[in-house]
């Protein structure tokens, strides 16, 4: 079970860009959880894709992340996402753009997740227990914070 869950069901196998896949199906999950439950099923979906990885990560903490080892990228999407809701009750009119921003939170993930800057590259290369999960957690995190920023901006020029 724990394969399972940490390639995510079998999409950290496809062939090409699994953790770029991995993120897709966070983006997924992320929206039908905000559409059938709004914030609160999305900090929900965001928690149990932690605790699942963190869970299901722990015989692959001695090595390298895995590529096929995808639960990681789908927990930091899903931080990444977090901002978007509350950027939306701040300025309503932002409705009409909100694909707009699910795509940004996406894009902006894979890039912290392959730029891999700062104390993200550092948690990364240190290849100690947690490490597996913490770099793309770091990423959603960097993500998140660079959406809520721009969202902010946008908002306050916007009106």
């Amino acid at each position: 079970m724990k394969q399972q869950v940490a390639t995510c069901f079998g999409v950290g196998r496809v062939p090409r860009m699994p953790g770029t896949a991995g993120a897709a199906v966070g983006v997924m999950i992320g929206a039908v959880s905000y559409s059938l439950g709004g914030v609160g099923a999305l900090v929900w979906a965001a928690l149990v894709a932690i605790a699942a990885g963190f869970w299901a990560t722990h015989q692959v903490e001695d090595a390298h992340d895995p590529p096929q080892v995808v639960i990681d990228e789908v927990a930091g999407q899903l931080i990444a996402l977090l901002p978007i809701p509350f950027l939306l009750h701040v300025s309503p009119s932002l409705e009409e753009m909100s694909l707009l921003g699910w795509l940004l939170a996406f894009v902006l993930f894979r890039l912290f997740d392959i730029w891999k800057p700062g104390i993200i590259g550092k948690v990364d290369r240190r290849q100690r227990k947690g490490a597996v999960m913490l770099d793309d957690l770091l990423a959603g995190g960097f993500a998140a914070a660079t959406l809520a920023a721009v969202g902010g901006i946008f908002v306050l020029s916007v009106g």
